[in-house]
């Protein structure tokens, strides 16, 4: 198996909290690595970025070429571009990309602009968009969409997010298809939309987070990546601070299957009576995982282990069992597993694959990594509100569970 991460975006723009998006790793290219064999990784082959021709960035954005540029890859931020970049020039509450568009740039190699306007002594390609940039990196993060003929698992809930769809890359490791995912967890209509667009051209599987703060977020976000597999997770408190009670937002991330297809996958919690409530098109297939009986995929046994280091799973889905151990601290990982574990199987990937490539799992930056303070005490590391950092199981309490033998 191969995951691919964005390697498109070598940092988030700076509109974007960066706190909650990490910068990713300066890159024109990227290796692919086998992730679940046991051995260590070996670059296996070398994956260039989607290129993108004047006509086609036109078309995506519904915008006219003003002056032709050579084909190339896109970058949103004039600090990390590389040469033969388009620059994408978004514009944000305190923050306009366009002030940026400069001889300079043209000097570090950029091939032409993506935008409402650029300088007067702009000698490169300019594809002009008249509307709202981002409502144009969204149009453009949907034709991308458009061209990818594969598997795209879209991914939402309270907690567990990122975490989740990382787990679910690495169980896809039994297909035969290559997986890329979205970075870190750029999983609002900036991050998921440049994530679409760079998706590899020779990428099989895509798995994207999907994040909200307000209700029609996350509909806006389906529409643009129109999942053939949509996961909820769970419904929390996480976002009271928007919504009037735990039913409104149920119903908001319940925004992730009201354009579902006939054929499309609904992967839910069936231990979440908020989720279990929701209402699903016609047409669906219904895939259900957690600890109630009747589970598609069953968590059977979730325990600490090696002192809290480790958790300790048992699945189990038509009656065969897999045991296996995640090197990582945190009961909650063990559901998480349970929901990868869902998506996986039911693409092909058998229940043993997938918990032979969970046990390699390692934990997402800022989530339950585990840190050995001056004193020796080991504490594991989560990402809380504004980017502060904190030492605990975790950064929301309902994440804190209990052992569970079922």
């Amino acid at each position: 198996m191969y995951s691919i991460l964005n390697p498109l975006f070598s940092h988030a723009p700076s509109f974007i909290n960066t706190t909650r998006r990490p910068k990713p790793p300066l890159l024109s290219s990227i290796s692919l690595h086998s992730r679940s064999s046991g051995e260590e990784a070996k670059p296996m082959l070398l994956l260039l970025p989607p290129i993108w021709t004047a006509t086609e960035i036109a078309q995506a954005v519904n915008g006219r070429i003003v002056q032709c540029g050579p084909p190339g890859t896109i970058s949103t931020d004039t600090r990390t571009l590389v040469p033969n970049q388009w620059f994408f020039a978004i514009s944000g509450e305190t923050f306009d990309a366009h002030d940026f568009i400069t001889p300079e740039l043209s000097e570090k190699g950029c091939i032409g602009v993506i935008g409402n306007r650029v300088s007067e002594n702009w000698n490169k390609g300019f594809v002009s968009t008249d509307s709202d940039s981002l409502v144009s990196l969204m149009r453009m993060g949907s034709y991308a969409r458009s061209r990818f003929s594969g598997e795209v698992v879209g991914v939402t809930g309270s907690t567990g997010k990122t975490t989740t769809k990382s787990m679910i890359a690495l169980a896809l490791g039994g297909c035969e298809k290559k997986v890329y995912e979205n970075f870190g967890n750029w999983n609002n209509e900036i991050g998921v939309a440049l994530s679409l667009i760079g998706i590899p051209g020779n990428a099989g599987l895509v798995v994207l987070e999907m994040g909200m703060d307000s209700k029609g977020e996350i509909l806006e976000l389906a529409r643009m990546a129109r999942p053939s597999v949509r996961v909820i997770l769970n419904v929390g408190n996480s976002h009271l601070v928007n919504f009037g009670s735990l039913e409104e937002i149920a119903m908001a991330k319940g925004e992730i299957l009201v354009e579902a297809k006939p054929g499309d996958v609904c992967v839910l919690n069936a231990d979440d009576p908020l989720v279990m409530s929701l209402p699903l098109p016609c047409g669906v297939k219904k895939v259900l995982f957690g600890q109630n009986t009747g589970c598609d995929v069953r968590l059977v046994v979730a325990e600490s282990t090696d002192g809290g280091r480790a958790v300790q799973v048992v699945l189990e889905k038509n009656g065969n069992r897999v045991k296996f151990r995640i090197p990582s601290p945190g009961l909650h990982l063990a559901l998480n597993a349970c929901a990868a574990a869902a998506v996986a199987t039911h693409l092909g990937v058998p229940l043993t694959q997938v918990g032979h490539s969970l046990s390699t799992f390692c934990p997402v930056h800022m989530r339950s990594e585990l840190q050995v303070a001056k004193n020796g005490i080991t504490i594991a590391c989560a990402l809380a509100w504004k980017g502060i950092k904190v030492c605990s199981w975790s950064p929301n309490p309902s994440l804190r569970l209990h052992k569970m033998s079922c």
